[in-house]
């Protein structure tokens, strides 16, 4: 009968890595409140422990990130909407251009 040895693999707690694995420099990574992605080098494995904790709490109270810096998306159908509102305002000066230029007259539709 074989032995089956348990093998444990070390796993690094969420949030921390390091770069180059045994150079004893650690990152951290985490979200903001807009769920971007925020790296940083910290060095030693404990002060990139505290320093996670930390930026997690600012993002729970949004001080790192305040309100002001958030930029709230916009959606495709508005972009659609403004663009064709600008196009047809613009291709309706464009033809009372040309139809002044010629000197006729004739009525737009709005």
């Amino acid at each position: 009968m074989r032995e089956v040895q348990a093998y444990t693999e070390h796993k690094n707690p969420r949030g921390l890595y390091e770069k180059e694995v045994g150079s004893g420099v650690w990152w951290i990574r985490y979200a903001d409140g807009t769920g971007r992605i925020h790296r940083e080098k910290i060095g030693s494995f404990n002060r990139a422990k505290n320093a996670y904790t930390m930026r997690k709490a600012d993002v729970l109270y949004n001080k790192k990130f305040p309100d002001t810096m958030r930029v709230v998306p916009v959606a495709f159908r508005q972009i659609a909407a403004d663009a064709l509102a600008y196009l047809l305002k613009d291709s309706q000066a464009q033809l009372w251009r040309r139809c002044n230029s010629h000197g006729t007259h004739s009525f737009l539709v709005s």
